[in-house]
């Protein structure tokens, strides 16, 4: 059996976000009812488009609150798992990390979207902005992993690697 030596689940946790996709859900809902039960209008294309929208904005709101990360290191390697319910989880063997480094963004940074990039070849797997892990396997693959908990997963990572900073 594998015995673990960290473990860390993230879960999206912008709340402003949540607020913002209820208040529309809940306005759009309430003009839908009021327009359709008090005025007495017919369902007609613009009351469907209505409904889908409600409901697009609805699957946003349960995917964002299923959306998580959870991160695991122990023995044989680092193992990630991001995305919703379906989502598979990925490993990555410690004798398969060619080069590491630590990234530690501050949180102005993280506001001011300096950390946005396009055209990357590196994959980015953070709920937490742009502190955590970054990864260059010995195939030439590139992976960011964001980490809540840097200084734990900077010690654990550490015990198993000679350190590539």
């Amino acid at each position: 059996m594998k015995k673990l030596k960290f473990k860390e689940e993230q879960r999206f946790s912008r709340f402003e976000i949540y607020a913002l996709l209820l208040f529309f859900i809940i306005g759009l809902t309430y003009r839908f009812v009021e327009n359709l039960l008090v005025n007495g209008l017919q369902m007609d294309s613009t009351s469907v488009s209505v409904i889908g929208f409600i409901v697009l904005l609805a699957g946003s709101l349960w995917y964002l609150w299923n959306l998580k990360l959870e991160i695991s290191v122990n023995k044989k390697g680092l193992k990630y798992q991001f995305g919703s319910w379906n989502a598979e989880p990925k490993r990555i063997k410690w004798e398969d990390i060619e080069e590491y480094r630590f990234v530690e963004s501050t949180q102005p940074a993280n506001w001011s979207g300096w950390n946005v990039q396009f055209q990357n070849e590196e994959r980015q797997v953070s709920l937490c902005g742009r502190n955590g892990v970054q990864i260059v396997t010995k195939d030439g693959e590139k992976l960011f992993i964001g980490s809540r908990k840097l200084d734990v997963l900077r010690e654990k990572i550490k015990n198993h690697l000679a350190p590539s900073e």
